[in-house]
């Protein structure tokens, strides 16, 4: 095949890959991002589908609220007065609040009074009795003066559902029975959801009327994930989730649909850039073509027969005739220049193939150092110590190590006691003028003529960093061999160097794993687990083990008025004082906003953690100085015992977490114990 046909097909078949590859990496590259793109569009619209449901139910919860601690409610649980039914209970109330219905149970969860509306006429109807008992039971299978917000589906019918304990306004009293407001979901009130936050949802019932529309398909793949995402064609997408009930069971198929604009957006940029890529290469190889026929080819098959001329003869006493001044002919110089010093390198080379194997050996020494593999420092500068030197002819090394920001370097290990020409700055200058793309290495001259030095540069991490090697005799630092061995041992040096560093990283983060980034004590993960480890030990005949759970009172106001920097504050100074007020085998938690938790361990007596807690209380109450602002936040507390209020992590914070709550009911700035019929007496 002649030069020009081979020339062609060297340009054709490059180009013809490289257009695949372009390809390629355009439709998987560019259009993967329009792909992912437009599914981050989905997974937000979904997140704004949760939110305004979310946020329907908020509304319920605070309508109920209003409702459940109202004095003229709480009044009427007991004395059943006709006059609230007949001011509050009415058709016009459920409309103006856009309600379906409203349910007043007792204590034993018998209906007391109620209201419904016919969805269509808007008229008042009697509540089915299957909904009477389907709400009945979800009440009595929750805890008393629980609230309770979400779905609810009972017979096909699926409910917005909010029960809130009714009391008086102060809370004084306790409760006497639970008011349940709720909402249809249907048609209507999906089509105005989904015109609030302009999407185009559809809402299927898992069991009931419409529940054999859903595809079989669609409920196989949320079985494994929260949320997919599935393209119907090319001009429309979905996505689908499942909305759980009060109980946690799935109760209804979310499903949006939106148009795949971004989809076909970037399929078109594709296509088009694909073919500009096309025909930019075409343009590129006949052009390059054109130029190689008219300048170089016929010169380069006389170079070419010259060559095997050469070849030929079996020698390289031949040599190539020169004409001209261009590059071909100064290739032909080169080839020539090259044969003359063939015989002379033939000869250098086996010499130094000798050496070249006994600095490979020190290498694979290096190398196969587990302890410099795993970042041993230590190790590290043992195996530089005994090799580096032995290995060069070089005078002397040192190995530096920059600060973060650059500006300052520090001499980590030197052969001698301080290295002989090289400084801080002279090695700043060298690397810093260089950092965007260090190269394998820089010679440098000190101010002493006689002086040389090459300088090995590295990265690790935000470091830049060098291995100096030092000469008396610039010709040591000629030696091709020994530069490859001091190349490849920096390299070895920086992998150990990385690995160092990253282990110091890995150490950090799994103590930062465990504390509290705002106030140092332990987190939620750390106290669930000291807790769970802790519960182990206890035993009904052994120490006790005390939990205190602390919330403060007035924190949420003093955060508001001065502000989360002040709120920070506070929260740093609470946790100063909590540490102050227990034993040092005791753990102080911070579980998260104004909460914290403290495991009392190995206590002999009650007296001893009820003593405990008074102090945290009183030390609480005092008040704080901040500047010249004196804040007054007092706390909460709610103690609880292992075993007696539970012997897992679930139960026992429970059971401190209801007694803080009735130390608030009692007018907070108090403390108060787990109830009696837990097993402990106040």
């Amino acid at each position: 095949m002649r030069l020009n046909s081979k020339i062609a097909l060297v340009l054709v078949l490059p180009m013809l890959i490289l257009s695949a590859v372009l390809a390629w990496a355009i439709y998987s590259q560019v259009l993967n991002r329009f792909v992912a793109l437009e599914q981050a569009q989905q997974q937000q619209n979904h997140q704004r589908l949760l939110e305004a449901i979310n946020a329907e139910l908020d509304n319920l919860s605070r309508l109920g609220r209003d409702y459940s601690a109202w004095d003229d409610t709480y009044r009427y649980m007991q004395d059943h007065n006709s006059a609230f039914i007949a001011a509050n209970l009415t058709p016009e109330t459920l409309i103006n609040l856009h309600l379906d219905g409203i349910l007043l149970f007792d204590q034993q969860q018998q209906l007391q009074a109620q209201l419904s509306l016919d969805s269509t006429s808007h008229k008042p109807i009697k509540t089915s009795s299957a909904l009477r008992q389907g709400i009945a039971a979800n009440l009595a299978s929750q805890p008393a003066d629980a609230r309770q917000q979400g779905i609810l589906t009972i017979q096909g019918r699926t409910l917005m559902l909010v029960s809130s304990p009714i009391t008086d306004s102060n809370a004084v009293h306790a409760s006497v029975g639970t008011l349940v407001i709720f909402r249809d979901v249907d048609q209507d009130a999906v089509h105005g959801l989904g015109k609030q936050i302009k999407l185009n949802l559809q809402f299927s019932a898992l069991q009931g009327p419409g529940s054999e529309t859903i595809e079989p398909q669609v409920l196989t793949a949320l079985s494994h994930q929260a949320l997919w995402l599935r393209s119907d064609d090319e001009y429309t997408a979905s996505s689908y989730s499942l909305l759980n009930d009060l109980n946690g069971s799935p109760a209804l198929l979310m499903h949006v649909s939106m148009p795949r604009d971004t989809y076909r957006e970037g399929l078109a940029t594709a296509r088009t850039l694909l073919g500009f890529t096309l025909i930019a290469l075409l343009l590129f190889g006949g052009a390059t073509f054109a130029a190689l026929h008219a300048v170089a080819l016929k010169r380069l098959s006389q170079l070419s027969r010259g060559l095997i001329g050469i070849g030929a003869q079996g020698g390289n006493r031949q040599r190539l005739p020169v004409h001209g001044s261009d590059e071909i002919a100064q290739v032909a110089r080169s080839v020539n220049a090259m044969l003359d010093q063939l015989e002379q390198h033939f000869e250098q080379r086996r010499s130094a193939g000798e050496r070249q194997r006994e600095l490979n050996a020190l290498l694979v020494q290096i190398a196969t150092d587990d302890a410099v593999a795993h970042g041993d420092t230590a190790a590290l500068f043992r195996v530089m110590a005994g090799s580096l030197t032995a290995g060069t002819s070089m005078d002397a090394w040192s190995l530096w190590l920059s600060s973060e920001d650059g500006q300052s370097f520090d001499c980590l290990r030197s052969s001698s006691v301080s290295p002989i020409g090289m400084c801080p700055e002279q090695l700043k200058q060298a690397l810093t003028e260089r950092s965007a793309g260090l190269p394998s290495l820089l010679t440098c001259q000190f101010q002493s003529p006689q002086h040389h030095g090459l300088i090995l540069p590295f990265h690790v991490d935000s470091h830049l960093g060098a291995v100096c090697v030092e000469a008396h005799n610039s010709e040591a630092l000629s030696a091709s061999e020994e530069l490859n061995f001091l190349i490849a041992a920096t390299q070895l040096i920086e992998r150990s160097l990385r690995t160092h560093f990253q282990n110091l990283r890995e150490h950090d983060l799994r103590l930062r794993a465990e504390k509290d980034p705002l106030t140092g004590l332990a987190n939620r993960s750390l106290f669930e687990i000291e807790l769970m480890r802790r519960l182990k030990n206890v035993h009904s005949s052994g120490p006790l083990l005390g939990l205190l759970f602390i919330d403060l009172d007035r924190f949420k106001p003093i955060n508001d008025t001065y502000g989360h920097a002040v709120g920070d504050w506070l929260l740093c100074q609470v946790a100063q004082r909590l540490r102050e007020q227990v034993r040092a085998e005791d753990l102080v938690a911070r579980l998260g906003g104004d909460e914290f938790t403290i495991i009392l361990n190995s206590l002999h007596a009650q007296e001893d953690a009820e003593r405990i807690t008074e102090k945290v209380l009183q030390a609480l109450n005092q008040p704080f100085m901040h500047e010249q602002t004196r804040l007054d936040c007092s706390a909460s507390i709610g103690l609880a015992w292992a075993p007696a209020h539970g012997d897992s992590v679930a139960e026992l914070v429970k059971a401190a977490d209801l007694a803080m709550y009735a130390a608030k009911r009692l007018g907070r700035s108090n403390w108060h114990q787990a109830p009696a019929a837990s097993g402990i007496q106040r």
